[in-house]
């Protein structure tokens, strides 16, 4: 009785060449990195909101009379009002 294998023998990884499993993966690779490239933005956006926070503010579109503005929340269109 053979062992039971994951991947029988004529499976399509074991097919490719390693130079196309290299171009599979850079190509993957140069995904991430520009799905990254745009996150800094939303982390920016709660940054930006955890700070004002933390600074005793509220986010708002427009702060009271007795309030003054010290800083921005959400992608700068909201003002950190204290």
């Amino acid at each position: 009785m053979m062992p039971m294998s994951f991947t029988p023998r004529g499976s399509f990884l074991r097919r490719l060449q390693p130079e196309t499993i290299m171009r599979v993966l850079f190509l993957l690779w140069s995904l991430v990195l520009i799905f990254c490239q745009s996150m800094p933005g939303a982390v920016g956006d709660l940054y930006d909101s955890l700070e004002c926070r933390n600074q005793h503010g509220h986010c708002r579109r427009l702060c009271f009379h007795n309030e003054r503005p010290i800083g921005t929340c959400t992608n700068r269109r909201q003002l950190c009002c204290k």
